[in-house]
C-alpha cells in the first residue's frame, strides 16, 4: 500500500468514529468508581410486527446495579464523531412550568414500563427535575465561519444521534429478561449520545418582542 493510500485510509477510518465508539467502550469496562458495568459494543436490537419491523445496532450497550441492586441501569449509547466542519451542535431550550412536560426517564419492572422524574445528576448540576432542559429545536453551525448546515441532503448528524439512541430503547427493552443481571428490580433505560461536537444552548430575549404582543398582532385574545 502506498504511503498515499494508507493516509487515505487511516483518514476516512478515523471520520469514521470507530475510535471514539471503542474508547466510549472501555470507559465503561475500566469503570473504578463503585459500579462494575457490563458493556457490549454493536448490541442488536429488533422490535415490531411484521411488515413494520424495526431492527439495528446500538453502537455500545452498559448495565450496572446500584442503590444495592434495587435499581439497574441500562444504557444504549450512540456515539457520534461530529464533522469537522459542522461541529457546534446549538440547542434550543423550553422549560416548561406544567411538570408533565419536564422530561422522564422510562423504568420497567415486573414486565410494565413506567416514567419517572424522581432523579438528578448534581455533579453536572441537575438538582431537580425543573433544572433540565428540554429542547425543541437542534442546530448545526460551521467551526470555520459560522454558517448553519442548510444542507437538504444531509440530515442533521445531531438529530439522527438523538433517534438512533431512543429508537433502540424499545428492542433493548424486550431484552431485560436476559440482559438485566436483576429483572425483577427497577430497569431504567436510559439513551445516551457520545459526540466530539460542542454543545451549545440559546440563551436570548427577541428584540422588541413583548409577552402577548403575537395575540394582539394577530387579533386573539
Amino acid at each position: 500500500m502506498s504511503p498515499k493510500v494508507a493516509a487515505k485510509v487511516k483518514d476516512d477510518l478515523i471520520g469514521t468514529g470507530i475510535f471514539l465508539e471503542r474508547d466510549t467502550y472501555q470507559l465503561f469496562k475500566d469503570w473504578k468508581a463503585g459500579m462494575v458495568f457490563t458493556a457490549y459494543r454493536e448490541y442488536p436490537y429488533s422490535y415490531g410486527i411484521h411488515p413494520r419491523i424495526i431492527d439495528g445496532t446500538i453502537d455500545v450497550l452498559a448495565e450496572t446495579s446500584i442503590g444495592n441492586g434495587r435499581i439497574v441501569l441500562i444504557l444504549p449509547a450512540e456515539c457520534k464523531k461530529a464533522d469537522p466542519q459542522l461541529k457546534h451542535w446549538v440547542f434550543e431550550p423550553h422549560r416548561p412550568a406544567d411538570i408533565h412536560d419536564m422530561p422522564y426517564f422510562m423504568f420497567t419492572k415486573d414486565g410494565k414500563n413506567s416514567f419517572t422524574q424522581d432523579y438528578n445528576l448534581p455533579n453536572l448540576g441537575y438538582n431537580t427535575s425543573g433544572d433540565y432542559e428540554n429542547c425543541v429545536n437542534v442546530f448545526e453551525f460551521n467551526e470555520a465561519n459560522g454558517a448553519r448546515n442548510r444542507s437538504s441532503e444531509k440530515a442533521l448528524r445531531a438529530y439522527i444521534a438523538i433517534k438512533q439512541a431512543n429508537e433502540a430503547v424499545p428492542g433493548i427493552v424486550e431484552k431485560i429478561p436476559s440482559l438485566s443481571r436483576q429483572p425483577v428490580a427497577k430497569n431504567f433505560v436510559i439513551p445516551i449520545v457520545v459526540t466530539t461536537a460542542n454543545l451549545w444552548i440559546t440563551q436570548y430575549d427577541p428584540p422588541g418582542y413583548r409577552q402577548g404582543d403575537w395575540q394582539d398582532r394577530h387579533g386573539e385574545t
